[in-house]
């Protein structure tokens, strides 16, 4: 804990390089979580490092950073930076990305919703802002409601939504529709607005997924 050090694995080893397997990284992301309380500035709960280019997919890869990004773990990358593909530096190096994993208060995200092979997670922000985790687990894509309640924003303001891997922002006065394809996450960052013309219901397709070669 924080009395004796500053960050600590919280489950085992995700594998062996080329051959670690996405259940694993689940298995991590969920050991992690179950201990928010222990996470915060200058202490910080570790899932193990992260491994794009071990044994996943780039959809996986993209999906185990969505989660390492809400649980404000220790970003240590496994991986020769001299030769990992170009999807992978992308990746890597998505400052929105980075900042929702090193915003100053150091909370880590907590789930909300869960249904069928969906989950909800969400991660409050400085600045009145939140990020949003939303992970498909199911082998069918999936759409998801997001509400006002699970977003952690006032009832009677719009916000902005930026969807992190497609790159795109929008306004919402409603709930959002999240679109998450199997085996992958969205990442989103929810702030307030005070006055702008909105659409409601906003939509998002999800994550552009990392591409390979």
């Amino acid at each position: 804990g924080p009395a004796i050090a500053n960050s600590w694995r919280t489950g085992p080893d995700l594998g062996i390089p080329g051959d670690v397997q996405y259940p694993q990284v689940i298995s991590n992301f969920e050991l992690d979580a179950a201990h928010p309380g222990a996470a915060g500035p200058g202490h910080w709960n570790d899932p193990d490092y992260l491994v794009p280019n071990a044994g996943m997919t780039p959809a996986e890869a993209q999906s185990e950073f969505t989660l390492w990004v809400v649980l404000a773990a220790p970003l240590v990358v496994s991986a020769d930076v001299m030769t990992m593909p170009e999807w992978t530096r992308a990746m890597l190096i998505n400052r929105a990305a980075i900042a929702i994993d090193q915003d100053p208060l150091g909370v880590q995200a907590r789930l909300v919703s869960r249904s069928g092979g969906t989950e909800v997670w969400t991660k409050r922000l400085s600045g009145r802002a939140g990020a949003v985790a939303v992970l498909n687990q199911g082998l069918q894509p999936a759409t998801v409601r997001l509400t006002r309640g699970m977003l952690g924003v006032p009832a009677t303001r719009p916000y902005s939504v930026l969807d992190v891997w497609a790159d795109r922002t929008f306004v919402a006065g409603g709930p959002v529709l999240v679109s998450v394809a199997p085996g992958t996450a969205v990442l989103l960052r929810v702030v307030p607005r005070r006055r702008v013309s909105v659409n409601a219901p906003g939509r998002t397709q999800g994550s552009r997924r990392a591409r390979g070669g």
